[in-house]
């Protein structure tokens, strides 16, 4: 039926939307499609709840760990509790080490800590 075509053809164009915006986005990062894949998710919490289930696993141990600031994202909560429900730990950071990441990761002129 002509409903039914235009349900199908309204999925494809949907679908090739998509697969563009992936393409475009990796692109953006530079990564290569081959070795990488876009996943977009609904919202911060979704997709914190995506990277704490694929990173801590079913039955993992307290080598597992994750490492928190002491002020997060109300998304943050989740992340918890997936990860103390799996075996895995959590640390929380206390402000000098977190300055010190910041510092190690970042360009070392402490732009991390809220600096331009």
């Amino acid at each position: 039926s002509h409903a039914a075509d235009s349900q199908s053809d309204s999925s494809r164009r949907s679908s090739a939307a998509l697969e563009s915006m992936r393409r475009r986005t990796l692109e953006l990062c530079g990564a290569d499609a081959r070795a990488w894949t876009c996943v977009f998710t609904g919202g911060a919490t979704s997709s914190l709840q995506l990277i704490a289930r694929c990173f801590f696993p079913p039955r993992c141990s307290s080598r597992h760990r994750l490492l928190l600031t002491r002020s997060n994202h109300t998304s943050a909560v989740g992340l918890r509790e997936i990860v103390l429900g799996r075996g895995g730990a959590l640390q929380v950071m206390d402000e000098d080490l977190q300055r010190e990441l910041l510092y190690t990761c970042g360009d070392g002129d402490g732009a991390g800590e809220g600096g331009e």
